[in-house]
């Protein structure tokens, strides 16, 4: 039974992923873990179009009559042009702040960050940091080290509307140990992503089941305001890496998680 639901899950989550992302990430994990630069050498740029616009419209391609580099391309642009950027323009400065003053609670505020996240982004990020951890696991075969992965990959997960060189080359050192971070430690903070990721639908199911069953006079104090932050927004807290919410860290993710890309990002 719960190989059935983990199976439905999977597929449900999949559902979410584009199919750039699903084809070339499944491709490259069976042919080109072990090609020594995978990610460093680009492909032709005609064909690195070619190919994404045919995936991009679904079209049936075969793959194995492209050179690898070209599909390795296909997939850093299609995430280099993600718009917005799968961490949104808005928690730029926020990501990169955690990076900058190290904590030992560093993955708690990974996970309380990415949940701010549109789902589709957290889902998307979770499969590929999962890929690129896989890559570096055969860098003795690749050369691909996580390091390697995050000098090529940070820029395209991690960054801003407006391009400034000054600013993103002060930048550039953060966003490479941020994701090398992430890449080295996915197993723990998606882990934990999703743990609370459960426990907030858990939440919500309570709530809109506590709701059907108010007394008149419950539902007269909620229209009115009278209960309090705390008493409608406690999420449990259990397992591994759940962080420690204020109760304004309670009203932001208990708002509408959808931040928007117009936001203001001259940083």
């Amino acid at each position: 039974m719960f190989s059935k639901f983990r199976k439905k899950k999977q597929e449900i989550d999949e559902a979410a992923i584009p199919s750039v992302v699903l084809i070339t990430t499944a491709f490259l994990r069976e042919k080109g873990f072990s090609i020594e630069y995978i990610f460093r050498i680009p492909g032709r740029v005609s064909d690195v179009e070619e190919l994404l616009q045919k995936l991009s419209k679904n079209e049936e391609v075969d793959l194995s009559s492209y050179n690898i580099h070209i599909i390795a391309s296909v997939l850093k642009s299609f995430l280099r042009n993600y718009d917005p950027p799968l961490i949104v323009y808005k928690l730029y400065k926020p990501f990169l702040k955690i990076q900058k003053k190290g904590s030992d609670k560093k993955n708690d505020q990974l996970v309380k960050l990415l949940l701010l996240l549109p789902d589709e982004h957290q889902l998307v990020l979770k499969h590929v940091f999962e890929f690129l951890a896989y890559i570096a696991q055969h860098s003795d075969k690749n050369l691909m080290t996580a390091s390697n992965l995050a000098t090529v990959f940070g820029p395209n997960i991690l960054r801003l509307k407006k391009s400034n060189p000054k600013r993103d080359a002060k930048d550039f050192d953060l966003i490479r140990g941020l994701v090398q971070y992430i890449i080295e430690n996915n197993k723990e903070i998606f882990s934990g992503l999703e743990k609370f990721r459960h426990e907030i639908k858990s939440k919500q199911k309570s709530k809109f089941k506590a709701n059907r069953n108010l007394s008149t006079s419950d539902a007269a104090e909620i229209k009115t305001g009278r209960l309090t932050k705390s008493q409608s927004l406690n999420p449990p807290h259990s397992g591994i890496l759940q962080p420690d919410f204020s109760e304004k860290d309670k009203e932001v993710l208990f708002k509408n998680r959808k931040l928007s890309s117009d936001g203001d990002d001259d940083v």
